[in-house]
């Protein structure tokens, strides 16, 4: 990533700390997560050579670029110009990284989720990368803004100096000492001006303008690799496709380029949980949301009856299934694992789930409604979604006919605040990023 402000100034040493107890896994997975940081923020005298450019059609420039760096590929003309990237190639290199073909295929390992410590590369980033390179891309933004002033300005530039500073520094002494951040302060303080009567801005734009680096450039080591990929190759990812296959050697991922669309289209975020997709399967990240999804009722203080939830662990594995392959097909065990799907985190379930609750007054229907909302909205960001959101909406049904098909009525110009007018908004307000769920709650 190219450093937009121009601060870093001084040279620094990246050392290495010997390892620490048990390990050389351990001291592998700190050489890729260097690897990784040195690719995303390098220092003056790196520069950025570890992207080649090449001249040609954008496929053929892909193409070789993948294959110098160790991937066995093949380009996909139709129905719309990709390459694939095959998997099991990727499979059998974890020895030391050590000359500059082999560092660049081990982050790009990282990228595509086949890195075989791709959870703890990915705990490491959240705990010491993510919030400094969040502020510092919304630092950029600010500085961008139509909105400024000279004092927001001189701080985002301070503010931004020192984000360079700290991602810039080895990261494997960052991990040994598990120094605390305070990025939370200097995004207050930078808030702070924004918000004045001198800038204008308004709370919800800025929430916005967060929520879209927190929860996408930076939501993950590899989306922040996948951004600077795009950014240095100059070219935009339309989608990207794992295509399982019980023959390893044929496993692949194709990822397809916007070449001719003049039309803006929404940004390429992988995955949260990339890795456990392209190496256990889309059933298996469907299962472990259901449990997740559980826990979470349980951390509530909400303990689900196992008649309840043996009655809706199935349907909801299903609405789950249908939002990751966009499709309303029932798929079984034995055919699940040939699906091909789409690696883009974003949740499009097929058809909606409902579910009838019945019970004694007092007997916890209400709260089930309200702590699965909640509990809905935690697993789809883990593992699906980090920028989704799940909003309640508690109708009563106890009204005469002619009143609830008002108020369920979808009518031009709903702003009479009826159910759907609530619906409407609670869908998607100002603040938001992209349309999420909305819970209806009937009672009667």
């Amino acid at each position: 990533m190219v450093d937009p402000l121009d601060t870093c100034g001084k040279k620094r040493k990246l050392t290495h700390q010997p390892d620490h107890g048990n390990d050389a896994e351990h001291g592998s997975c700190l050489r890729s997560f260097e690897n990784a940081r040195k690719f995303l923020f390098p220092s003056r005298d790196t520069g950025h050579d570890t992207f080649h450019s090449y001249n040609g059609p954008l496929l053929e420039c892909a193409r070789r670029f993948w294959t110098k760096n160790g991937f066995r590929t093949s380009i996909v003309p139709f129905p719309k110009p990709g390459i694939s990237i095959y998997k099991e190639q990727t499979d059998n290199d974890d020895g030391e990284v050590i000359d500059e073909k082999k560092t660049m295929k081990d982050v790009l390992r990282i990228m595509l989720g086949f890195h075989p410590r791709h959870r703890e590369l990915e705990q490491m980033y959240q705990s010491k990368l993510k919030d400094w390179q969040s502020l510092y891309l919304y630092c950029h933004c600010l500085r961008q803004s139509q909105f400024k002033s000279e004092a927001l300005v001189d701080l985002a530039d301070k503010t931004a100096q020192e984000c360079w500073s700290e991602l810039q520094d080895d990261c494997t002494e960052k991990v040994a000492k598990m120094e605390p951040c305070s990025t939370s302060q200097k995004k207050a303080k930078l808030d702070e001006i924004a918000l004045s009567t001198q800038v204008g801005l308004r709370k919800e734009q800025l929430e916005h303008e967060w929520d879209r680096i927190a929860g996408g450039y930076c939501s993950s080591l590899s989306n922040a690799i996948l951004h600077a990929y795009t950014k240095q190759q100059k070219c935009v990812v339309d989608e990207i496709i794992f295509k399982p296959n019980p023959n390893q050697k044929l496993e692949r991922l194709t990822i397809y380029f916007d070449i001719a669309s003049k039309e803006k289209r929404p940004t390429f975020f992988l995955l949260p949980c990339l890795s456990a997709a392209v190496t256990k399967g889309a059933d298996t990240v469907v299962d472990d949301g259901v449990n997740a999804l559980w826990s979470q009722m349980l951390s509530q203080g909400y303990f689900v009856s196992t008649h309840l939830r043996d009655k809706i662990t199935p349907p909801l594995s299903q609405y789950l299934l249908s939002g990751i392959l966009r499709s309303d097909r029932h798929f079984d065990k034995s055919t699940i694992s040939t699906v091909p799907f789409s690696l883009r985190a974003h949740f499009s379930p097929a058809y909606p789930m409902s579910f009838y609750l019945w019970g004694a007054a007092g007997s916890g229907k209400s709260s089930f409604i309200r702590r699965f909302t909640g509990a809905l909205e935690t697993t789809l960001k883990k593992f699906i979604n980090p920028l989704i959101h799940v909003s309640g909406v508690k109708q009563n049904l106890n009204k005469t006919m002619d009143a609830l098909r008002l108020e369920l009525e979808l009518r031009p110009n709903n702003n009479d605040l009826s159910i759907m007018s609530i619906v409407q908004g609670r869908r998607m307000s100002l603040k938001h990023t992209q349309p999420g769920l909305v819970v209806l709650g009937f009672e009667e």
